[in-house]
């Protein structure tokens, strides 16, 4: 059974299926046809995001095998925090930089601050 199908003015034609859904009602506008698309892709990617979340928790691992914790930039510590572990320490600037991965600018900076 062979199908019409009317999608932004041209007509499409199946084979061996049945009519159905909303596009095989009928003429539809574009816009009715646009709104469908948009609600598909809603959905799909709806869909996808769950999958997702549902296998990281699972597994703790992201979808390219990497460590979900490990995702992101790394956090950078604070002011406060360097400060502090400069002043127990007896560190240097250069070795605060240096244990903290930070350019000695902004350790400099962060322990004149504190």
């Amino acid at each position: 059974m062979a199908a019409l199908i009317y999608q932004h003015g041209r007509t499409f034609m199946t084979h061996n299926q049945p009519p159905e859904g909303p596009l095989a009602q009928g003429p539809v506008t574009e816009h009715e046809s646009v709104n469908e698309t948009q609600s598909r892709s809603m959905h799909r990617t709806v869909s996808s995001r769950v999958v997702g979340q549902a296998a990281r928790t699972a597994t703790a691992k992201t979808a390219k095998g990497k460590d979900k914790d490990s995702t992101g930039s790394p956090q950078r510590p604070n002011a406060s925090q360097v400060s502090a572990w400069k002043k127990e320490n007896k560190a240097s600037i250069a070795e605060t930089a240096k244990h903290f991965n930070l350019p000695p600018t902004i350790a400099k900076r962060w322990c004149a601050v504190a």
